[in-house]
């Protein structure tokens, strides 16, 4: 149970943190500095990182001992509980994305001021910045989301989100279930995760981080209005919420069908 739990939390951190990167050209674009936000972010994006690192083996450790004890169900209902904790961590970075627009808006050019990230660093846990950062919490509106977020925005951007969300948040769980169904084959259907994975790194790569960049290019040049980076950000982070949800309908289908492949190869 403590490693389920420790598995969720980790989970929780990791999809709250890339929750919040969609944000970070929109923070770029309020304080003209698109460049210094992508680079900052890349830190805190070290987090997500470094919590990916450490919950992997625990979930691989989860799966031996479901194939030992012949234990299928529990390890399902275990990575389903897992997939909810990633949806609550992509709640919890929407909830806390106004507050990270504002906060993270400031640190950019709190950055551009002391000209080192150590220096930043040090300057944040002053007992003092510490408090002043309170004063930063931001509590969400539904009226952020405005009448026509679509306004401008292809509807293509939700859906493309929306599927590789729900391929992406279940790669690595589905393969590591085939492996548990076939467990003979599990070394080879734990590799075909990287398949799934890539597919949808793939076409964020290919559909929707290229026209995502052009629009922000577009705001700073002042070609198109900056709201509208404000609507795509909005728009795929409800579609990454939705693409959580639907994940739990995914990962039972292509557990079974990476179990096939596994055992055909």
């Amino acid at each position: 149970m403590n490693r389920l739990v420790a598995v969720c939390v980790l989970v929780g951190i990791i999809h709250m943190t890339d929750t919040l990167s969609l944000s970070v050209r929109w923070v770029g674009i309020k304080v003209s500095r698109v460049v210094t936000a992508a680079s900052l972010f890349n830190i805190l994006v070290l987090i997500s990182r470094t919590a990916n690192l450490l919950q992997a083996p625990m979930v691989g450790k989860m799966v031996d001992l479901a194939i030992r004890n012949h234990e299928t169900l529990p390890l399902l209902i275990n990575f389903r509980l897992i997939i909810l904790s990633s949806t609550l961590g992509t709640v919890a970075g929407i909830l806390f994305m106004p507050t990270f627009v504002n906060t993270f808006g400031k640190l950019i050019l709190l950055f551009e001021r002391e000209g080192s990230i150590l220096r930043l660093f040090f300057r944040i846990l002053k007992p003092k910045s510490l408090a002043n950062s309170l004063d930063d919490f931001v509590v969400p509106s539904k009226e952020i989301i405005g009448r026509n977020i679509f306004e401008n925005i292809p509807k293509k951007f939700f859906f493309f989100q929306l599927f590789i969300t729900g391929f992406y948040t279940i790669g690595v769980l589905s393969a590591l279930y085939a492996g548990a169904i076939v467990p003979q084959y599990r070394v080879t259907a734990s590799q075909l995760s990287g398949i799934i994975n890539g597919i949808a790194t793939v076409l964020f790569m290919v559909f929707v981080d290229p026209s995502v960049a052009v629009i922000t290019d577009q705001a700073l040049r002042q070609i198109r209005p900056q709201r509208d980076v404000r609507n795509i950000v909005i728009v795929l982070t409800i579609a990454r919420l939705i693409g959580t949800m639907l994940a739990q309908l995914l990962i039972v289908p292509c557990a079974l069908l990476v179990a096939k492949v596994a055992t055909k190869m």
